[in-house]
């Protein structure tokens, strides 16, 4: 609708403003009469040229959508970007810049590259959030949402804590214990069932303890289980340790971006840290709008009484 608004008003402008050439003119007082008797609408015409270019660009610009409106280009990576991660209150466009070694630079941001983007009109996007130094594939997203729904954990500690311990489930492991005869006792073993491995693990205790959830993971098979595997919504099965392997490699080399991007911030908060609350220009527009449409007929009812004469 604003989109549309605004084209309206650039088109009825354009025509305004041409509006002298549809009278025919054969001398130059004729010229000069068609000039003055159309320099109201002309005028009105500007007006509204500039109107709509206003309306687009007071939508366009503070969300960062204008970069779509250039070429693709290697060099620049547009970036949805989240102040809040996971909850995405605030999320808007970024303009970055990739530079040397798989570096992304944005305003006062620096991510590293690691793919996992996605297309808009030819441009290749990124996804990046405010405490993560890397870029964020969606199947990363996906499956970290996938894991903490199934086994209950809440970061990434009891993540890795407990990968390391499904790691350790198998399907002949026995377990010793002992029995007594008579006054007797001796060692015996008994093979373990997944139900007795997963019971043991103090992380699935929740989980082990609710029947639904416990029946979802016994009909897991062990290759599920030991290697959290998941299939995500590209049709791809993903496990653990592919994302782990991916987390390290985007990580470990990542000191001097996350140093400077923690001065960046440091420096931002200082000079801007505050709410200055929402800037909603699109509620004030009806009213600008009107306040210079009012004022250009007065200038036409002004011009006409004293310009005419």
């Amino acid at each position: 609708m604003i989109f549309a608004m605004g084209m309206l008003f650039i088109f009825l402008g354009a025509v305004m403003m041409i509006s002298d050439w549809f009278f025919p003119t054969v001398d130059v007082l004729q010229l000069a009469a068609v000039y003055s008797f159309t320099f109201p609408i002309r005028l009105l015409g500007l007006v509204f040229l500039f109107l709509g270019v206003f309306v687009l660009a007071i939508r366009m610009i503070p969300g960062g959508v204008s970069m779509f409106m250039d070429l693709p280009n290697s060099k620049l990576v547009p970036l949805i970007h989240s102040t809040v991660r996971g909850k995405d209150p605030d999320a808007k466009f970024l303009k970055g810049r990739r530079v040397d070694l798989e570096v992304i630079k944005a305003k006062n941001k620096v991510f590293k590259d690691v793919g996992g983007g996605f297309r808009i009109q030819g441009h290749s996007c990124r996804r990046t959030y405010e405490t993560i130094g890397f870029t964020v594939p969606d199947w990363i997203s996906e499956y970290f949402q996938k894991i903490k729904a199934k086994y209950g954990i809440r970061n990434s500690d009891e993540w890795r804590q407990l990968r390391k311990e499904l790691l350790g489930l198998e399907e002949d492991k026995v377990e010793t214990h002992i029995i007594k005869i008579g006054d007797m006792e001796r060692p015996a073993t008994r093979k373990m069932t997944k139900e007795d491995q997963l019971r043991k693990i103090a992380l699935l205790q929740p989980l082990m303890n609710d029947p639904v959830k416990r029946e979802y993971l016994l009909d897991m098979d062990w290759q599920q289980l030991r290697r959290m595997e998941e299939l995500l919504f590209d049709g791809v099965t993903h496990n653990g340790e592919e994302v782990e392997l991916f987390i390290d490699s985007a990580t470990p080399n990542e000191q001097d971006i996350l140093e400077r991007q923690t001065f960046l911030n440091e420096i931002q908060r200082q000079q801007i840290y505050k709410d200055p609350g929402e800037l909603n220009l699109g509620k004030w527009l009806p009213y600008i709008i009107i306040i210079i449409l009012i004022g250009t007929v007065s200038a036409i009812m002004l011009q006409g009484a004293f310009g005419g004469a």
